[in-house]
Order: C-alpha cells, then structure tokens, then sequence
C-alpha cells in the first residue's frame, strides 16, 4: 500500500493555486468592467511598485560592487582613458551647445512672431525601461489619477519619445517610437508628405551622444531656416576649446589666462566664447597660453547691434558692477524694448557678426541695464573662435 508524500501534496496545491491566480490576472486584465478596471489598475500599481522595491537592495549592491571593482581595476592602456575623456568632452560640449540653440530658436521664434502652442504637461520619472530588437517599452509613475490617458505623447526636450499605451491608477505603460508598434502619423519635408512612423526592427539603440547630435542637428536646421527668413549672415568658424588656468577679478578688471596660444592659431582680438556667448577676447598670445579679458571689463569695447532696430553701440564693462555693461555712443534718439537682445556686430571687421552678447532689462522709460549673458560660475572651460581678419 502507497501513501502520497506531503511534499507532493504542497507542490500540487501551489501549481493550483499559481494556475488560479493566473486565470484570474489574466481575467483581469481582459475585463472592461468598470470595477474590475479599477481592481486591475490597483494590482498593476502594485505590483510595479513593488517590484521596484524588491528590486532596489538587489540594484543598489550590483551597483555597489561594479563601483568597488571598477575603483581597484587598473587598466592597461591609456588610450581607452583617452577615449573617454574625449567622449565626454564631446558629450559636454554638445549639451552646451543643445542649450544656446534652444536659446536662438527662442528669440527668432519671438522675432517672427510664431506661434508656440502650449499644452498641460505631466512631469514623470521612468520606473522601468524594457528593450530588444523589436520592442522598447517604459513604465512611469504617473496615471490616470493625474489626468493621462491611452494615447498621449510622451516628450523630452520638445521631442517627440513615444506615446502612452495603457494607464493605471499611478502608473502608465508607453511605447518608444523606435517600437515596430508605435505607428505615429507624421509630415515630411517642405511638401508635407504624409507617412506613419514605425520602429526599425534592423536598427540598433542609439546612446545618449547619438540622441545629443541628432537634436542639434535639427535644432540648426530649424536656426538655418530662421535665419534664411530673417536673411541673418551665417557664419562659421574654426574654433579651438581651452581650459581657464587662472581668473582675475576687480571691480574694473577682468582677466583670464588659457592653455592655448600662438601653437594653437589664437591671435589677439579673437573672441572667446562659452555656449555660443560671447564671454570676452584675446587680449595677447605666448605659444602655449593666452590672455583674455571679459566684455565686463571696462577696456573691453566690442561692436555691438542691439534689438530689432539694430542700434549701433560699443559694449564696455560697467565700473559701477561686476555683472553689468556699459553701451557707448548710442545714437541720440533710440528706443529699447526689454528683452533686446544684444549682438556682435562685424563693423570696422573687429568681431564676426551675431554672436549673442547680452540683454537690455527696462527699469522705466528712459533708464535701462545691458546685462552678460553667460553664466559667471562656468567659466573653466571656454571656446577660442579663430577669426580671420
């Protein structure tokens, strides 16, 4: 006579009871009960959010211990480590550069007069990102309970990243546009041929340097069509990227030294540059470094043009504040709006043409300050334009 193992026993009651849990899970999410919808949305939640919990300790010492092996690994050649550093600066100067374009395409937006729709947006932050070959999947943390929906565009930077698949009570599931699935209904071109867009089941992820370089390419697309609109000079330029060894400043003075020169084919009188901001010129050139001094310095005197009716002035430092310039022989008759914009002008063949300089804040009628631009505190590295004269 034969008796059943309890062992047995157990592992029959948790098939049954994985098998029935299933069917309900399954029963679920294939309902379009209302009620039921809401039980769904409630178990979906939690089960996102608890998996992320479940899953950050285990997170938290994978990441611990790549750190700790990465500390103490030595690696043997320094051309990797070169690699990095120039795909860092790379990636540096290229959200630099991201941040001045979305700046120009501001002001030609406003100088054209265009239209900028705005819509109610929802900040979320992306819980877990799934991806292969055919497929690229997010959950966030936000859902019906802050008004989205099946269908609405996800975005970063004003470009379009997918759109929402399903929602929850506090969670959404979306899909990339590079999903075979995604099929959004797009325009092409000045003709305006319509088409679907769909993921490339053939086409590799793109890293973050890649995404960088494709939205400055269509952020200067859209800057090149402003201008032609605008008949703006383009101007281009080599430029040469220095690092700042030593900053000097006073209440009249402002000076830099940079690790590039005369072995670099930096003159004195080019401009330097920090986001497509002017930020001041070379004053004099030893082979290896150079001096510079600020468009706050009081010896500055850059040509400038100043809003949309191009009055012609001559920038210097302020030396009443730091942080402010001064606009010499002005015409006798002018009107400032605020928010001029301030640019270089290429008179007497000093400057290139349209660099951004600075911004004209009104305080009434007649009284107003010309203020920099740049950002004070990012000025370890810079951009020397190597002009031609």
């Amino acid at each position: 006579m034969k008796f059943a193992s309890s062992t047995n026993v157990d592992v029959k009651k948790n098939i049954f009871v994985f098998i029935l849990l299933s069917f309900i899970l399954f029963f679920l999410d294939r309902s379009d009960n209302k009620y039921l919808t809401n039980v769904r949305f409630i178990v979906n939640d939690t089960i996102i959010y608890s998996s992320l919990i479940i899953k950050s300790p285990f997170s938290f010492v994978i990441e611990t211990s790549k750190n700790i092996t990465n500390f103490f690994q030595k690696k043997d050649s320094s051309v990797d480590k070169n690699k990095l550093i120039n795909l860092k600066n790379k990636l540096e100067t290229l959200k630099n550069e991201n941040i001045a374009l979305n700046l120009q395409i501001e002001n030609f937006k406003k100088i054209n007069n265009e239209e900028i729709y705005k819509y109610e947006t929802v900040q979320a932050k992306v819980l877990l990102y799934k991806s292969n070959i055919l497929h690229e999947t997010i959950i966030i943390n936000k859902g019906q309970n802050d008004g989205i929906k099946a269908g609405d565009p996800i975005i970063k930077n004003n470009i379009l990243v997918g759109k929402i698949l399903k929602t929850n009570f506090n969670s959404s599931h979306g899909i990339l546009i590079t999903n075979i699935n995604s099929r959004i209904p797009v325009r092409i071109g000045k003709k305006n041929y319509k088409a679907i867009v769909v993921g490339n089941p053939k086409s590799d992820l793109k890293n973050k340097l890649e995404t960088l370089k494709n939205e400055n390419i269509a952020l200067n697309l859209q800057i090149e069509n402003f201008k032609k609109i605008n008949n703006e000079e383009i101007y281009k330029y080599e430029t040469v990227q220095a690092k700042v060894l030593l900053y000097k400043s006073n209440i009249l003075h402002e000076t830099i030294i940079i690790n590039k020169g005369q072995n670099d084919g930096i003159k004195a009188g080019d401009p330097i540059i920090k986001n497509n901001i002017l930020v001041g010129k070379i004053l004099k050139t030893n082979f290896n470094s150079s001096h510079g001094i600020l468009i706050t310095n009081i010896n500055s005197r850059i040509p400038v043009r100043i809003g949309k009716k191009n009055y012609k002035a001559i920038v210097v430092g302020n030396p009443k504040s730091e942080r402010q310039l001064n606009l010499e022989f002005l015409p006798k008759e002018y009107t400032f709006e605020d928010g001029d914009i301030i640019y270089t002008t290429s008179i007497d063949n000093i400057m290139p043409d349209g660099i951004l300089v600075g911004k004209i804040k009104l305080r009434d009628d007649k009284n107003f300050e010309a203020k920099p631009l740049y950002d004070f505190s990012q000025l370890d590295y810079l951009t020397v334009v190597r002009f031609s004269k």
